[in-house]
């Protein structure tokens, strides 16, 4: 009787839980598929853009704490960025009615492409019949130049890394800038 009721127990082999676990595990990868590469398009975006908010917020900073240049403390700051190919943003520094620019990596970005400025706006007014812009600091006051003006009150730089888009928005008002 015992030998009969040993034999009538069976249970699963260690194989047939393997294949079990991996049907399973196919499955769960189907539904939950990531695309790494989507993935790091998107941070590659993200650090493009927080590289140009960068430029623009230490160039602020140097002028609202007067940072001073070769023992002289410049008269205003100014990035000048363009959309062609060479794709620079540049910070000067204003001293004797000269602009002169200021060689240090923090303050200059190179755009790698396929990463680049894609449009500017001022004020929410696409306009790209200038090539170069330039966003100047003296002390707490921002203004623009190249398509945008004094008058404009914002400037908006939509960059786009393999069709991830993001903006750095400049504030003449409060001087925030913002990125998103």
């Amino acid at each position: 009787m015992q030998q009969a009721i040993a034999s009538s127990k069976k249970g699963f082999t260690l194989i047939e839980l393997l294949i079990v676990v991996f049907v399973i595990g196919v499955i769960a990868m189907s539904i939950g598929y990531i695309d790494f590469n989507e993935v790091n398009n998107r941070k590659r975006a993200e650090i493009f853009t927080n590289d140009i908010s960068r430029v623009f917020e230490d160039t602020r900073n140097s002028s609202l704490f007067w940072r001073s240049v070769n023992w002289v403390s410049p008269d205003a700051w100014r990035v000048i960025f363009n959309q062609t190919n060479s794709g620079t943003f540049v910070t000067e520094y204003l001293t004797s009615n000269t602009w002169q620019s200021y060689d240090s990596d923090q303050y200059t970005f190179q755009v790698d492409f396929p990463g680049y400025i894609w449009s500017i706006s001022c004020n929410n007014t696409w306009d790209i019949s200038s090539w170069t812009w330039s966003v100047v600091f003296r002390w707490s006051d921002v203004s623009f130049s190249g398509s945008c003006d004094e008058s404009d009150k914002i400037m908006t730089l939509e960059s786009n890394y393999s069709a991830y888009t993001w903006e750095v928005i400049i504030n003449a008002i409060s001087g925030v800038i913002e990125t998103r």
